[in-house]
């Protein structure tokens, strides 16, 4: 039975491993805009600001989709991932070093969140006021729970626009930082090239989802493995288990809950459910991870699971772009922290994001000891 989500709509989901997996396959039949291009769920009535950001990469189907995607392939492939792996390492044992030893800290804001937007802000190339734009505008996106917290979110979202803007304009005359955003300025010139509106988008595309869902990996992954401290001393003691280790999190606390919408745009059945074009579908990636159809025990949090065929990247032409950054910022966040302070211990009750499609923490206490 078809759901009513906020804004979105009545909405069929696909729940299970197969169901998802062909949706998300199904390029063709399944589209991120409906039959007329526009952006599902993106209503005339939302401020220009938020319609030119939401016409991105991952709210577009190909051939607009290849040639977005295209752009920024290069940097989120594998050699170049392999390399920030140190100064990803380094950024982690700065922030750590700046913690309390004495005193509580929240392990959201200081740590799981500081790190993946320092670290995508470098990839990118962004100068120091455009990060604390961004900062802001991310804490904007993780309290919207409903019409006014969505409403507040404008402002910022106008400002970190702005200041993409500005960084454009500083690269044109010489000033901005190396990095992803003034290749793809200085790249205009090309037949390829992206426009500034495409520019803007995608930055925001990045800074947003690349630091959003690996905050929530990290976050998450620290309170599970705060319950279970005879399995991070064996992580410790081999540290190759790490990497499985992460796989498994991802599966099991499922960051991203649920993807984007989809228009129907071929009337028919899919697995048992006649669907008309213009029906929207999404996929519940958190109910497709516990499938018992293809994990064992599938509720059970096993860090050495495998094969572990969860789909929290996604799969098909939207697998996600930055799934190596992501891994890698976990696997070192989570083996870093915890290498350092093996006497870690809450000190107080985490507090859970609230936002629709997205698992995660606003607050995990902790007292490092």
């Amino acid at each position: 039975m078809p759901l009513r989500l906020p804004i979105v709509g009545r909405v069929h989901f696909a729940t299970h491993h197969d169901a998802v997996s062909a949706l998300l396959k199904d390029s063709d039949r399944f589209r991120m805009r409906d039959t007329k291009g526009r952006v599902v769920g993106l209503k005339w009535w939302m401020p220009q600001a938020l319609q030119r950001l939401a016409d991105n990469m991952l709210s577009s189907d190909d051939p607009q989709h290849r040639r977005l995607r295209q752009a920024v392939d290069d940097a989120f492939a594998r050699r170049p991932v392999v390399d920030m792996a140190a100064s990803v390492k380094q950024r982690a044992n700065d922030l750590l070093d700046d913690l309390s030893r004495t005193e509580p800290v929240d392990l959201v804001s200081a740590y799981a969140s500081a790190l993946p937007i320092a670290v995508i802000a470098d990839l990118i190339g962004l100068r120091q006021n455009t990060r604390a734009v961004f900062f802001e505008a991310a804490q904007h996106l993780d309290g919207v729970t409903g019409a006014l917290s969505f409403l507040r979110m404008f402002g910022p979202l106008k400002r970190a626009q702005t200041a993409i803007g500005d960084e454009i304009i500083a690269i044109r005359s010489g000033g901005g930082e190396p990095g992803l955003l003034s290749g793809l300025v200085e790249g205009q010139g090309g037949e390829s090239g992206l426009t500034d509106n495409e520019i803007i988008a995608m930055a925001f595309l990045l800074l947003m989802a690349g630091q959003a869902t690996t905050k929530s990996l990290i976050s998450l992954g620290i309170n599970e493995l705060l319950n279970r401290p005879d399995e991070v001393t064996k992580l410790r003691e081999t540290s190759t288990g790490w990497p499985l280790a992460v796989e498994e999190l991802l599966r099991y606390c499922a960051p991203v809950q649920m993807t984007k919408p989809r228009k129907v745009h071929a009337s028919g059945d899919f697995f048992g459910t006649e669907l008309k074009i213009g029906d929207t579908l999404m996929a519940h990636i958190a109910a497709a991870n516990r499938d018992p159809a293809y994990f064992d025990a599938p509720d059970e949090l096993h860090l050495d699971r495998k094969p572990n065929r969860h789909v929290g990247f996604g799969t098909g032409v939207h697998f996600c772009l930055g799934f190596q950054l992501a891994r890698m910022e976990a696997k070192i966040a989570l083996q870093t922290l915890f290498e350092r302070f093996p006497n870690m211990a809450r000190a107080g009750e985490p507090e859970r994001l609230k936002t629709l499609g997205q698992a995660g923490l606003s607050k995990l206490p902790v007292q490092l000891n």
